[in-house]
């Protein structure tokens, strides 16, 4: 069943797509208020945060990656660190997003890359207040097999996302078509209609969920 609230969809089994290609007509940044703030409010970011990674490590994508292409959490997101650190004590190479501002104050010429978590110290607070890698790190490059975990503020089941406003995800993600991209999210995070989204927007290929691992393609739960 689908309980709606105002716009957003708070579903724990997600519908067949958007209907009739609806849309909404409200700009990204009402979008963004609106869901930041409900997250924000949210009472089981834990329980579910579990929940969800619990689903990414039992599908086929993640026991076959080698590389994750993680985001440390912050403020009401999806926690990431137990997971992070399930996933190196798996073996597997664990690497997080670095900004790099250099001495541009434009925002279109920061950078972001991902570098290797070598060992749990080398990460330093950015100025965002937000922990990602040293700059001495290696720099990580997506393989085919490669899981990028993407957060972002509100899904729909097309693939689309909105995020930050930043724009550092999506010129990342234009730069390589290696890797499996997955929104990482809460369910009320997902609308049924399709998101506004720019020329300039990277669609996800899975949504992950507390109710499961979605994909795009196919439409379902797998």
């Amino acid at each position: 069943a689908i309980i709606c609230s105002g716009p957003w969809v708070q579903a724990f089994g997600p519908p067949e797509g958007p209907q009739n290609g609806s849309r909404w007509n409200m700009s990204k940044e009402t979008i963004r208020n609106e869901m930041r703030w409900r997250r924000d409010r949210y009472p089981h970011i834990h329980r579910d945060s579990m929940k969800i990674w619990h689903h990414l490590e039992q599908s086929a994508l993640y026991q076959k990656a080698r590389q994750i292409f993680a985001y440390a959490s912050f403020g009401s997101e999806v926690e990431t660190y137990t997971m992070i650190e399930s996933s190196r004590r798996l073996g597997k190479r664990v690497c997080l997003p670095r900004v790099n501002t250099g001495t541009a104050d434009s925002q279109a010429e920061r950078t972001m890359e991902f570098r290797e978590i070598s060992m749990p110290h080398t990460v330093e607070r950015s100025r965002f207040g937000i922990y990602e890698p040293a700059f001495w790190e290696q720099i990580c490059t997506p393989e085919e097999d490669t899981l990028i975990l993407v957060p972002g503020l509100a899904f729909d089941y097309a693939g689309g996302r909105i995020g930050f406003g930043k724009g550092f995800y999506d010129r990342y993600l234009s730069r390589f078509r290696q890797g499996i991209r997955m929104g990482v999210c809460f369910e009320f995070q997902v609308t049924e209609k399709q998101l506004p989204c720019g020329e300039m927007d990277e669609r996800m290929q899975y949504l992950l969920l507390p109710g499961g691992l979605y994909s795009i393609q196919e439409r379902k739960i797998l």
